[in-house]
């Protein structure tokens, strides 16, 4: 094993690297760290960058937590809408065998359907139009560019 002479002075380097082996003889070292604080994990550190979103992955953040009010707000009001027509309407629970707190519990879980139901398909269906509309302002981008031509042939290539 020879010592790393990786300093422009030419002074040896005693430390030992990740993946460094030992070619003949012995050796006894001292592990003084490990993963990001050793040398080679602060190097990595250095060269990697946090990942910013984009400016689609922003709007489509902005659309789901948007998708997630509306389906709140329509929960609420469900839940809402049947506690008062209980209240309002006794001619409608005279059918029923219910009483009121079988009855909050059934507005409660419609109104948590409807909340768990809104947010995963509301978001796919955002994406697709999103989607969509951005397909169709490129068309407009090509068609004043190139008449149209490139982009409808590579559309009819898929």
């Amino acid at each position: 094993m020879s010592l790393h002479t990786d300093d422009p002075d030419g002074e040896q380097d005693p430390f030992l690297l990740s993946g460094s082996d030992l070619s003949t003889g012995y050796a006894h070292m001292v592990v003084t760290a490990v993963g990001m604080h050793s040398r080679w994990g602060k190097s990595k550190s250095r060269l990697s960058t946090p990942a910013s979103e984009t400016p689609l992955q922003e709007k489509l953040d902005t659309l789901a937590a948007q998708i997630g009010n509306f389906g709140m707000g329509a929960a609420v009001l469900t839940f809402i809408a049947m506690v008062a027509i209980w209240v309002l309407y006794p001619e409608s629970r005279a059918k029923s065998t219910q009483n009121l707190y079988e009855f909050l519990l059934k507005a409660f879980i419609m109104a948590v359907t409807i909340v768990v139901v809104a947010v995963p398909e509301g978001l796919p269906l955002a994406v697709t139009l999103s989607l969509a509309y951005s397909t169709q302002k490129m068309m407009k981008v090509s068609e004043s560019l190139y008449g149209g031509v490139c982009f409808y042939f590579v559309f009819s290539l898929v």
